[in-house]
């Protein structure tokens, strides 16, 4: 069975957007080293030339890292906006937002239980380790079948 985090939810659950965390300066560089290598490509007509036309392009120099800048904290806070999948499967719950996963197999869950926080429901997941993982249902999400199908899969981690 797989659901999404209803969106407010899961806006409410995560840290506040920082436009000058890692991620964002991550990928900043990352398209500034691009976009400066195209410009000195662009610079470059013929090798006498090089120099002044180097020169001539200086004064518009500041739209790389602006542009850079700017497309860095759009990707970055599309990834922020974006709300958590769940994906119950044979080899355990995998928990995904955007690119980044996390595979909980069923070997390392040690209990689940259906609670309410803050008038939201929400299914959490304790690890043998301890560790409680929050997974938030939307309404249309049916407890029943998640109930099912995670005690299926329990049942069968420990036979």
């Amino acid at each position: 069975m797989k659901w999404r985090e209803p969106w407010g939810v899961s806006l409410r659950q995560q840290g506040r957007f920082n436009p000058l965390s890692a991620p964002v300066r991550k990928t900043f560089l990352t398209l500034l080293v691009p976009f400066t290598a195209l410009w000195l490509m662009g610079s470059w007509r013929s090798a006498s030339g090089f120099q002044e036309a180097l020169m001539a392009s200086m004064s518009w120099i500041w739209i790389l890292p602006v542009l850079a800048a700017a497309i860095a904290v759009f990707v970055c806070l599309m990834t922020w906006l974006c709300p958590r999948e769940f994906d119950v499967g044979p080899n355990g719950i995998l928990l995904t937002k955007v690119e980044r996963g996390l595979l909980v197999p069923w070997s390392a869950v040690a209990s689940h239980r259906f609670m309410t926080v803050d008038g939201d429901a929400a299914l959490e997941i304790t690890t043998i380790s301890g560790e409680a993982l929050r997974l938030f249902l939307s309404s249309t999400v049916s407890r029943a079948a998640i109930e099912r199908e995670i005690a299926q899969h329990m049942r069968m981690a420990t036979a």
